[in-house]
């Protein structure tokens, strides 16, 4: 018998797997535009809005 507890852990295990391959397309695309992997977590992730600003500005100045 399906309980309500097992309906949401099994709607929260889709929601994580959902969320794990959104955030590892997010990490390919960015690796494209040319930031390292170590550059995404240092300034996209942990980053303040100066950093991702300065970022992009770097990306879109070698029209990478």
């Amino acid at each position: 018998m399906t309980t309500n507890k097992d309906v949401i852990i099994d709607e929260l295990k889709d929601e994580i797997e959902n969320l794990a391959y959104e955030n590892k397309r997010m990490g390919d695309f960015i690796q494209l535009l040319g930031l390292a992997p170590d550059e995404i977590t240092s300034y996209v992730i942990h980053g303040h809005e100066t950093d991702v600003k300065r970022m992009i500005d770097y990306v879109i100045e070698n029209n990478i």
